[in-house]
């Protein structure tokens, strides 16, 4: 059926080839423009010395971002990798 389904620690993703399949609209190259998928692993530094050993394009590479919701800060450490559709991989810790 053109799908595949990945799983890395807790985080769960499906990925489909365009099948006909739950289209919602014309499909037109990048189809991930505005999509990130965020996904929260155990050992982020180990990780990313993984991927850095197979020539990994990264979008962005490893750092500390700092976001405030409300009244709290909170720093993440993150990377982006983006996929041959567009769509970006973010993994933080």
């Amino acid at each position: 059926d053109k799908f595949c389904f990945i799983q890395l620690e807790n985080n769960q993703i499906m990925l489909e080839e365009i099948n006909d399949n739950w289209n919602t609209s014309k499909l037109e190259y990048p189809f991930g423009r505005g999509i990130n998928i965020s996904m929260t692993i155990n050992d982020i530094d180990n990780f990313y010395s993984e991927l850095k050993k197979y020539n990994i394009i990264f979008f962005e590479e490893l750092k500390i971002n700092e976001y405030r919701v409300n009244n709290k800060v909170f720093n993440d450490k993150e990377f982006l990798i983006q996929d041959p559709d567009g769509y970006l991989l973010r993994f933080n810790n």
